[in-house]
């Protein structure tokens, strides 16, 4: 009572004060949630008070349109760092704003969608990167970053305690707003999934877990996917996707080089992007196996890999033509692991009679085992669920039994092998499980009508690993390539994890390929060392030297000197004084000599060789000597 009516706890008394503050301290009160976004007001810039996402919360900020490479010109390059430079700086300015500012862009700034979308479309692939100058491609990769940071933001709902939206305001938003669809999707899986695979995962799978609406957009562009197969087939190839028959080799002699490089880049685009699609977004491969795009693309694969081959014979295109093909082949790769893991026996069953209807396509068939060891994980899958079909895994075992792991095994491929397919030689050049023992039989393995040899295969693998690493130089990739055995996989996972050998660290990254001439190569071939019949005495030079060339000029008396030394003579006399003189009767049989010639014959008969002609005006003149 004392203490309470001290005032120490503020009141008249202190009776009602304390009993407050110990209720308090028993029963401590909630703090207040932070409203969502969507639930507050904001203040813009003329000090109005306006709901969230209002288009007047828009900074004044015009973004330009990304514009694709064209040249690389001195006055090109510069004009282009420029543009990009503003390009970065423009989003860099867009990445600073407060949270309800930037939606407002987000949802309303057309300018924003406008540059997005040109970058998504054509910015360059990881694959076919341009070799650019340093400082171009410093301004690239800036703006690449900044892109991704833009997409990454717009892919959250909540970026902290108190700046969230809620998911389903979230949901609807990013849905009916087009911020994202399928099409962006792939397009950010073919720029960032090889470099940001898992945090490119998690941001699509959380955009798809907000909103399921994503789902039903996936499996329509099955057919959009399916569509575009069938145009490029019946547009370069002059058959459908459902013809039994193979590319027409016929109509590839008749294609363009610009036809050639159009349907070998739009292989290579699709084989890749969806390739790291099913690695962004793994449920997608079971839904587009559910759909039948396994069987498309091995019948899209068996019509368009004889087409690439036949069109052209140059070693370029042709790197170009199995990169395209290797790319479409681990893209149904993906696909056959969704089939051999199935959840239940009955999807067990329907998968491997998917299995079986590849085996009437014996291109794809022969160049897919070649490369994925297809037999080995349909024993594992019948050692998993033993009630399957006999009948058909038994006719699936014997078509692939002689093909798969033909490039795999660790012993050398027999020279019998059987090679029926314009790709034979992909596993060898892009197996991503090669051993270093199957190397010599790799290099020997043909791809149609040419022979790849050790140099091509090692350029081959060089060109694949700069695919996904397009930044580091062709001299860098070999020593890599040297370290883990040519083995493309191993070498790229070492790279990005920079567990790289302390000779390879100590390297530049740019490091150029520089090919030494093999001597073996060009020296001839080692002659059989016999010593000669006869004794040859050794050439002299033949250049004098230099103590007998006359320097200045001859005095008159040199001459005089060198006639008037008699003393070689003396020297001859010995010489000749060992052979005898003796009668050579070696031509006496011949009989008589013919008689010599009087000499003015000789000389009015003139050179045989030569015709005399005789002119005019000799004649005269020999009249008038005749006169006089």
């Amino acid at each position: 009572t004392r203490l309470c009516k001290g005032n120490r706890f503020g009141g008249q008394d202190g009776y009602p004060c304390i009993i407050e503050r110990l209720f308090s301290l028993a029963y401590p009160r909630k703090m207040a949630e932070p409203a969502a976004m969507e639930q507050q007001t904001f203040e813009n810039e003329r000090g109005q008070a306006v709901p969230a996402l209002d288009k007047s919360l828009m900074a004044s900020i015009r973004f330009l349109n990304y514009v694709p490479l064209v040249q690389l010109d001195v006055a090109s390059v510069e004009e282009r760092v420029d543009v990009l430079r503003l390009i970065s700086e423009d989003l860099s300015l867009l990445l600073r704003l407060p949270h309800h500012r930037f939606w407002a862009h987000a949802v309303h700034d057309t300018g924003l969608h406008h540059l997005l979308d040109s970058y998504l479309r054509l910015a360059p692939r990881p694959f076919d990167a341009p070799a650019m100058p340093e400082r171009l491609r410093e301004a690239e990769r800036a703006v690449a970053q900044q892109v991704f940071m833009i997409h990454l933001r717009m892919s959250t709902n909540k970026e902290s305690a108190t700046c969230f939206i809620s998911p389903h305001v979230y949901a609807d938003l990013v849905y009916e707003n087009w911020l994202f669809d399928m099409p962006k999707f792939l397009d950010l899986s073919a720029l960032y999934g090889a470099a940001n695979m898992q945090l490119l995962a998690k941001m699509v799978a959380s955009i798809f877990k907000l909103q399921p609406k994503y789902n039903e957009d996936l499996a329509v562009s099955m057919d959009h996917i399916t569509s575009s197969l069938e145009q490029a087939v019946k547009k370069h190839c002059g058959v459908t996707l459902d013809d039994a028959r193979v590319g027409d080799a016929s109509r590839a002699r008749s294609l363009p080089e610009t036809g050639f490089l159009e349907l070998a880049h739009f292989v290579l685009d699709l084989g890749s992007t969806l390739h790291q699609f099913y690695g962004v977004y793994p449920p997608a491969a079971r839904m587009y196996l559910d759909g039948g795009l396994l069987l498309t693309l091995a019948r899209f694969y068996n019509h368009v890999g004889p087409v690439l081959f036949s069109a052209t014979s140059r070693p370029r295109d042709i790197i170009l033509a199995r990169r395209a093909l290797f790319s479409l082949l681990q893209a149904a790769e993906i696909l056959v692991q969704a089939a051999l893991s199935p959840s239940d026996a009955d999807a067990a069953s329907h998968c491997i009679h998917a299995l079986g209807e590849l085996l009437d396509l014996p291109a794809f068939l022969t160049d897919f085992c070649g490369c994925f060891p297809l037999g080995a994980r349909v024993h594992s899958l019948c050692a998993v669920f033993p009630d399957l079909d006999p009948l058909v895994v038994q006719h699936i075992d014997r078509a692939v039994s002689h093909l798969d792991g033909a490039y795999q095994t660790e012993a050398p491929r027999p020279a019998a092998a059987p090679q029926s397919s314009q790709l034979s030689a992909v596993a060898a050049a892009s197996t991503v499980s090669a051993s270093p023992a199957a190397a010599p039989a790799a290099a020997a393995v043909p791809l149609g009508a040419a022979a790849a040899g050790p140099d091509d295969e090692r350029t081959e693998k060089i060109a694949m690993v700069r695919a996904m690493l397009p930044d580091l130089g062709d001299g860098y990739v070999s020593a890599c390539l040297d370290a883990y055995g040519d083995n493309v996989e191993t070498t790229i996972n070492h790279i990005l994890e920079g567990s790289l050998p302390t000779h390879i660290q100590s390297m530049r990254t740019d490091t150029p390929l520089t090919r030494a001439p093999a001597a073996a190569a060009l020296a001839p071939p080692p002659m059989a060392t016999a010593q000669p019949v006869l004794p040859i005495a050794p050439v002299q030079s033949l250049y004098p030297s230099i103590a007998r060339v006359q320097l200045g000029k001859r005095r008159e008396d040199d001459n005089a000197n060198v006639l008037d030394d008699k003393s070689f003579v003396n020297e001859m006399r010995a010489m000749y004084s060992n052979y005898e003189d003796e009668y050579d009767d070696t031509y006496d049989d011949l009989g008589d000599a013919p008689e010599a010639e009087e000499e003015d014959d000789i000389f009015v008969r003139g050179n045989p060789n030569r015709p005399a002609v005789r002119d005019e005006d000799d004649d005269d003149d020999d009249d008038e000597e005749d006169d006089a």
